[in-house]
């Protein structure tokens, strides 16, 4: 008998030992830690800046430039989609051409940056107002984006000799 009261003992005592070690304090607060991610940068656009020049070209003829080199690079470390544009300035002549005849080609763009975006081009016509040639919907976190573009241009029949120019201007929103 005298074993089973030492059993009963021990077991009694370390169950008392572990109570102790879980005791629960006698008052607690919690604190709540905050941390903030800041953007990296903001939303820009980069394309080429020298001048794309057309030689060549004939009354009634068409015309066709390749830009490379078109970059968006989003640093602004979030979720916001963007959209490239492209406008088309009046030729500095009015017997040329209309922008409205001029059509924007946008190829395949290259994604790149260590987030993501999914990338959607467009052709438009009528570059008298901006048009979308790039869009980046479901995007996250830092991003770029590069794309080559063509311009086609079509030439009057009425035409006359001489160099026309115009802007073409790409943004980004």
């Amino acid at each position: 008998m005298r074993n089973f009261r030492t059993r009963t003992t021990v077991i009694a005592l370390v169950a008392v030992a572990a109570l102790g070690a879980t005791a629960l304090p006698a008052s607690a607060v919690d604190t709540t830690a905050t941390v903030t991610v800041e953007s990296t940068g903001t939303l820009s656009i980069a394309a080429p800046a020298t001048a794309v020049n057309i030689a060549g070209l004939k009354p009634g003829g068409i015309g066709t430039v390749v830009m490379t080199g078109i970059q968006v690079v989003d640093q602004r470390s979030g979720t916001s989609n963007w959209t490239a544009t492209a406008q088309l300035s009046a030729f500095n002549s009015p017997g040329f051409n209309d922008p409205t005849t001029i059509t924007y080609t946008a190829l395949t763009a290259t994604p790149g940056g260590a987030g993501s975006a999914t990338l959607a081009k467009s052709s438009p016509t009528d570059l008298g107002a901006a048009k979308t040639v790039q869009a980046a919907t479901a995007v996250s976190g830092d991003n770029t984006a590069t794309w080559a573009a063509s311009l086609t241009i079509p030439v009057l029949n009425t035409a006359l000799a001489g160099d026309y120019v115009a802007t073409l201007t790409h943004s980004v929103s």
